[in-house]
C-alpha cells in the first residue's frame, strides 16, 4: 500500500485511528538512536574515561607506580572515552543489520492505534500493546519515538508517514494518553 491510496495495509483493524508507514532508512534509525540512547550513558563514559586517565597520570607521577599499570589504565580511559562517542552509531549498525538480514520487507514499518492500544504489523501478524506499556514519547523534527517502558523498545514514527489521521492529531491523543511529546534535544529529563 502506498500512502495516500486510501486503503489501509492488510491486517490493520478497521477502528484504528491512526496508521503510520515509516520507512526504517538508515536515516530514521539514527534520529531513533539518539533521542533513546540517554545522555547520561554517554556522559557517564566519557567522564569514567577522563577520571582513569587522571587516574593513572597520579599514579605514575605521585605514586611512582608501575609503566605497565599506567599503560592499562589509559588503555581503558581511550576504550571507555571511545565507546561514548560510538553509542549511537553502534545502535543505529545493529538495528541496520538485524533489519538487513530480515529482508528489505522489514524496513516498512506499519504502525496502527486504536481505541486500546498501539499495534505493529509483523510477518507473522500483528502485535499489540496497550497504551500503559509507554513510558513517553520523543521527538525531533523528523521522527515521533514511542518509548516503552523498561527499555523494552521503541517505535520510530516518520513525521510524514501518517496515512490515517493526522501527525497533529496524533501528538494530541499521545499527550492525553501517554504525555506529551518531547524534543529530546531541549528537555533535559530524556538526554
Amino acid at each position: 500500500m502506498s500512502r495516500g491510496s486510501g486503503r489501509l495495509p492488510t491486517g490493520v483493524p478497521s477502528d484504528a485511528r491512526y496508521v503510520n508507514i515509516t520507512e526504517l532508512s538508515d536515516t530514521v534509525l539514527e534520529h531513533a538512536a539518539r533521542l533513546t540512547v540517554r545522555k547520561g550513558l554517554r556522559v557517564a563514559y566519557l567522564v569514567s574515561g577522563i577520571a582513569l586517565g587522571l587516574g593513572a597520570a597520579v599514579y605514575r607521577v605521585a605514586f611512582d607506580g608501575g609503566l605497565f599499570v599506567c599503560a592499562c589504565l589509559i588503555l581503558l580511559a581511550a576504550i571507555l572515552i571511545t565507546k561514548q562517542s560510538r553509542l549511537v552509531s553502534d545502535v543505529v549498525s545493529r538495528n541496520s543489520h538485524e533489519l538487513a538480514t530480515s529482508g528489505e520487507r522489514s524496513r516498512t514499518r506499519t504502525t496502527f492505534f486504536t481505541a486500546d492500544s498501539v499495534g505493529v504489523l509483523l510477518p507473522g501478524g500483528a502485535r499489540t500493546f496497550p497504551y500503559s506499556s509507554f513510558e513517553k514519547v520523543l521527538s525531533d523534527d523528523l521522527i515521533l519515538v514511542l518509548v516503552l517502558k523498561d527499555s523494552q523498545g521503541a517505535f520510530p514514527l516518520e513525521r510524514s508517514g501518517f496515512v490515517r489521521g493526522s501527525q497533529k492529531d496524533f501528538e494530541a491523543s499521545m499527550a492525553h494518553r501517554i504525555g506529551p511529546a518531547r524534543d529530546a534535544a531541549a528537555d533535559p529529563r530524556d538526554r
